[in-house]
């Protein structure tokens, strides 16, 4: 993935290009005068729309660039918090909800000339198609018209299209050409819940395995599990591998490193969440969510697919 720096000056290039009378926009490039309304239905569902497409699209890196009107060459500023979230972090919170699996992008703001601008930056997505499983087309005003199933967007041109199965034989076919720097691959072994009515305490385990799929190493300090139970989510956080022979694996002071191909077992993900009684067994889970915090802070956030059992 780009650093920030080089997104933000591809953003201001953009922008300089298009006020100079450049068509800009692209299968791969959008520009929006203001940001998404991300509280209302249809800006989430536009909002997922519009990212999907990019990551469906074959071809560089795309850019959706929020502040700037191409047509009238016209700026202003555009706050994040205009969206109506309060962390750009939530966006992921919000796609991790719409779509069918995850896909890489960043969310920087930037200054340009006095105005404060936001871009939406999505790398080449090697995990095509992105589908969204239940579409619901709003008016802007949230009044529902239309309900879709199982919907895959791309770009073409300037307007956003559903996939041909044609498209989506090129989209599996441009998977394989794409190696990212970082990625991975998480898959589960077991997830168990089981309620102790001496404890008061419902047993939550977790075993599972990660693969670097990506060109270079990457160096884990925290591992964290999040579970979603009818909307309420518990964050859970690995302190430590317990084993026979080397005791305790502190995660305070050690890293986990996996190399490129690497496949890591996680075979002692196990804790306790304390709950009133059976009633309260968290048997509606969604998929858990494992969130990995790179030494840079960077955090990396992957849906578990499991069979569950109590």
């Amino acid at each position: 993935m780009k650093s920030e720096e080089e997104v933000i000056l591809k953003a201001k290039e953009l922008i300089e290009a298009s006020k100079a009378g450049f068509e800009k926009e692209s299968p791969k490039i959008d520009f929006k005068y203001k940001w998404y309304n991300l509280i209302s239905k249809y800006g989430k569902n536009e909002l997922a729309k519009d990212m999907s497409s990019i990551a469906n699209t074959v071809g560089l890196d795309g850019y959706i660039i929020i502040g700037f009107n191409e047509k009238n060459k016209l700026s202003q500023n555009a706050p994040f918090e205009d969206s109506g979230l309060n962390d750009t972090a939530d966006v992921t919170n919000l796609l991790l909800g719409k779509v069918s699996n995850l896909f890489q992008f960043q969310i920087i703001g930037f200054e340009h000339k006095g105005y404060e601008y936001h871009v939406i930056h999505i790398p080449p997505t090697f995990n095509k198609p992105i589908v969204i499983p239940e579409y619901t087309k709003y008016s802007p005003t949230d009044a529902k018209i239309s309900d879709y199933k199982q919907q895959i967007f791309l770009r073409n041109n300037t307007t956003t299209i559903v996939a041909t199965k044609y498209d989506i034989d090129f989209m599996y076919y441009d998977n394989k050409n794409i190696i990212p720097d970082y990625d991975f691959k998480v898959d589960a072994i077991n997830f168990k819940l089981k309620y102790f009515k001496e404890k008061n305490a419902e047993l939550v385990a977790l075993y599972f395995t990660i693969e670097n799929i990506g060109r270079r190493p990457i160096a884990v300090k925290k591992m964290t599990i999040q579970l979603d139970s009818n909307g309420v989510i518990f964050n859970y956080e690995l302190k430590g591998q317990i084993s026979p022979q080397t005791g305790l694996y502190d995660w305070t002071s050690q890293t986990l490193i996996i190399s490129p191909n690497e496949i890591k077992y996680i075979t002692d993900y196990v804790f306790y969440r304390p709950i009133q009684g059976p009633s309260e067994l968290l048997e509606a889970y969604s998929e858990p969510l494992l969130v990995l915090t790179k030494l840079n802070g960077e955090e990396h956030k992957i849906r578990i697919n499991v069979n569950k059992s109590i």
